[in-house]
């Protein structure tokens, strides 16, 4: 976008010839305008627009001060003001040139509010932009060889052509969205219900295998206990077992003490109870007159008759009767206790 070129104001003073003004001759009507166009030149637009407004208080027609604070506001960034400005610019200027150029700033004013307003406003952004293409097209109309405007010109023809090309790719983006969007939906949906689905397998799978490890741990547990029961069983079993034995041996031991007891009780009634029959004393004597080999008073190795029948009466005093006992009693004798005995 090339620049605006602003216009020198070329001031003309009148010299007044009549004696009748010349008192106050020291008086400049300029002043401001001057002032205006020297902060122009420095670069300090917002003051040089501020004096160019301060000067038309004076002088409010003058097509000069409008265009000159036009473009001071335009430099400033100040559009609005500068199209303001710009605005009073008669198109019937005497100055055919100055129309153009006016025409020209309005035209790059517009196209700036235009391209700041594309983003956030594009249909505006359309509408400044045309209204761009129709200030250009003023200036080339008051200035056929004006090439700046021509320039512009093609410049902004092309930013709209872009511009509405980018908002159909827009709205047909927005169509096949909206197109687009119940498949969407129902693709989201069928994936939030597969999602859920999945989450209550998982949920399901879970449970199962916690199932499984209570059930694993509850089997456990009672193999545990039934391990601990076959072994109490096994432990009092073998305790019983060897209770019993106990009791065996202890009746054993009792028996054979009855048993021994009753021998030494057998014994010392035998040596106690005389012998009775003439065979008896026979036996004695044989005995007493015995071999060499026999040690008077020591019992012999052999049982003699005597003895043996004895042991036999011993064992058969609950069956004899009393009157047997008797007889016995009167044919027997006492007899001399062995040594040892």
């Amino acid at each position: 976008m090339k620049a605006v070129v602003p216009v020198v104001v070329v001031l003309v003073v009148a010299v007044l010839a009549a004696s009748a003004a010349s008192a106050a001759s020291w008086i400049d009507p300029h002043a401001t305008a001057r002032s205006a166009s020297k902060l122009y030149d420095e670069g300090k637009f917002a003051d040089s627009a501020a004096k160019y407004r301060e000067a038309l208080v004076d002088d409010p027609d003058s097509a000069l001060l409008h265009y000159n604070g036009g473009l001071a506001s335009y430099r400033d960034g100040k559009y609005d003001d500068a199209l303001a400005a710009l605005g009073a610019v008669p198109s019937s200027d005497a100055d055919p040139k100055r129309t153009a150029r006016a025409a020209y700033a309005v035209g790059n004013a517009k196209y700036r509010l235009g391209a700041a307003a594309e983003a956030s406003k594009p249909q505006d952004a359309l509408k400044l932009y045309a209204e761009a293409l129709m200030a250009y097209r003023r200036a080339m109309g008051a200035d056929p060889a004006d090439e700046d405007a021509k320039f512009n010109h093609e410049l902004v023809e092309k930013r709209i052509a872009d511009l509405k090309k980018k908002l159909e790719d827009q709205k047909k983006e927005q169509e096949q969205k909206q197109d687009q969007k119940p498949q969407d939906q129902q693709q989201q949906k069928d994936q939030d219900q597969q999602q859920q689905q999945d989450q209550q397998q998982q949920q399901q799978n879970q449970q199962q295998k916690d199932e499984q490890k209570d059930q694993q741990q509850a089997d456990d547990q009672q193999k545990k206990d039934e391990q601990q029961q076959q072994q109490q069983q096994k432990d009092q079993a073998k305790d019983q077992q060897q209770q019993e034995q106990q009791q065996q041996q202890q009746a054993d031991q009792q028996q054979k003490d009855q048993d021994e007891q009753a021998k030494d009780e057998q014994a010392k009634e035998q040596g106690k109870q005389p012998q009775a029959g003439d065979e008896g004393e026979k036996d004695d004597q044989q005995q007493a007159e015995a071999g060499d080999d026999d040690v008077a008073g020591e019992p012999t190795d052999e049982m003699s008759q005597r003895e043996a029948q004895a042991l036999l009466d011993g064992q058969r005093d609950q069956e004899v009767r009393p009157d047997e006992i008797i007889k016995r009693l009167d044919h027997a004798r006492v007899a001399e206790p062995r040594e040892d005995w």
